[in-house]
């Protein structure tokens, strides 16, 4: 009798053990805090499917070690020196510019995650500059980690350079996003429309893009609209009465506001959800066919020393760089070039190049100096271009600047020759082109 008593015993325990000692745990053996899941102790890459957008970027908030880098590129609203300014009613400081909330607003959320931001906003420039200087400036680890989370703000800038038409902003948008994720397979974007007006190309295209790709799409330039005219009565502010703008183009610390009310709610409803795989989705590896010809996948700027340079011009050692904010704080110059042509009159530029694509790299002399050139390609027709600073203020003062001419060249070798007319004042850095 007592060995049956032992046997069932026995037998009993192994049950219970079987039934609760060795039952998995709910969450796949990841380790809770606070009934919140999180990630393994080590990040794993791969080519996981994404369960939805910025999944990467909830990964990366909460497993391994719980950093995120966060980088923005854009034109002088990602800048954000205009929220300093201060207005009437308005108080002016750059830690209230859309950059700085978003980013305070990550630290915030994610407290035992490390969040690292880099500013790559540079005043007057749209996606074709993007573009050429998009390693140099954002995506690499200099002084910072690689950015895992690129925010996009070009639809203002590649609206008001309205010289370029709908087929080539979206060879340039794609162009972006694919170097994006040559530089770093595992980043992933989030496009931002500033414009306020709904029907120019700028808009159409980072739409469509960004249906394509997946990309989250986030209008902050609608809101802002109805805000000033909600407030204004009409949909501009006038000088004097500036409050959501500095100059009814760029935001005031108001209009920042704005811009995060509505990122905010944007990125809290795409970063709340479980995740079953915590391999990071390689976006390179599932690329699939680009959907418009002549990409620039390898951009690069042939310098003027590379070029042959006659006449009133001379190549001398000033770098072309741009400004930046580095932590959001203080001005930093990145160098992209170290020399450029000085131009001081009637002078001639020749050289060759590589690709379907030509653009060029200005560094503008700003104040009343104008410049006019025209250039021809393959010995074929003359194009006439040139920079007029009387019907643009921006022009005014001095900055780096491309320009782009031409996305549907043949491939292979082509020659250039670019003649400036005399009273030219400006600094050439060299050509946009796609590979040497």
């Amino acid at each position: 009798m007592k060995r049956i008593i032992a046997f069932v015993l026995a037998l009993s325990l192994l049950l219970l053990c079987f039934v609760g000692c060795d039952k998995k745990p709910a969450n796949n053996g990841m380790a809770q805090s606070g009934g919140k899941v999180e990630g393994p102790a080590k990040v794993e890459y791969g080519a996981a499917a994404a369960e939805t957008q910025l999944s990467n970027t909830y990964k990366l908030l909460h497993s391994g070690d719980k950093k995120l880098t966060i980088g923005y590129l854009g034109g002088s609203i990602t800048y954000g020196g205009s929220a300093a300014k201060p207005l009437k009613g308005v108080k002016g400081d750059i830690e209230l510019s859309y950059v700085n909330r978003v980013s305070a607003w990550f630290k915030e959320t994610y407290p035992e995650a490390t969040i690292e931001t880099v500013n790559a906003g540079v005043s007057d420039t749209a996606t074709n500059f993007g573009i050429f200087r998009l390693e140099k400036t954002l995506m690499n680890t200099d002084g910072h980690d690689m950015p895992d989370l690129v925010f996009v703000e070009y639809t203002t800038n590649d609206w008001f350079y309205d010289t370029q038409a709908k087929e080539d902003l979206l060879i340039q948008i794609e162009s972006l996003i694919r170097n994006i994720w040559e530089l770093n397979p595992y980043a992933e974007i989030v496009f931002l429309s500033t414009q306020r007006e709904f029907k120019n190309d700028s808009i159409k295209a980072y739409k469509e893009v960004a249906e394509k790709y997946n990309i989250p799409y986030i209008d902050v330039g609608g809101p802002l609209r109805t805000a000033i005219k909600e407030k204004a009565g009409k949909l501009e502010e006038d000088s004097g009465t500036y409050y959501y703008t500095i100059d009814n183009l760029h935001p005031s610390a108001a209009g920042y506001e704005v811009y995060f009310n509505t990122i905010k709610p944007a990125l809290s409803e795409k970063l709340n959800f479980e995740i079953k795989d915590w391999k990071l989705y390689d976006y390179k590896a599932n690329l699939k066919a680009p959907a418009y010809k002549n990409l620039i996948d390898k951009p690069t700027i042939i310098t003027s020393d590379m070029l042959t340079v006659s006449g009133a011009a001379t190549v001398v050692q000033l770098p072309v760089s741009v400004g930046m904010y580095d932590t959001g704080k203080s001005v930093i110059n990145k160098t992209l070039l170290q020399n450029c042509a000085d131009v001081k009159g009637k002078a001639t530029i020749t050289g060759k190049f590589n690709g379907a694509t030509l653009g060029m790299l200005f560094n503008i002399k700003g104040g009343d100096k104008e410049f006019s050139l025209r250039y021809q390609i393959d010995g074929g027709e003359w194009q006439d271009f040139g920079v007029n600073s009387k019907k643009w203020s921006f022009q005014q003062y001095a900055h780096a600047q491309a320009f782009m001419f031409a996305h549907n060249l043949s491939d292979g070798e082509h020659t250039i020759k670019i003649e400036f007319e005399d009273g030219a004042e400006t600094y050439f850095g060299g050509l946009l082109v796609n590979g040497k």
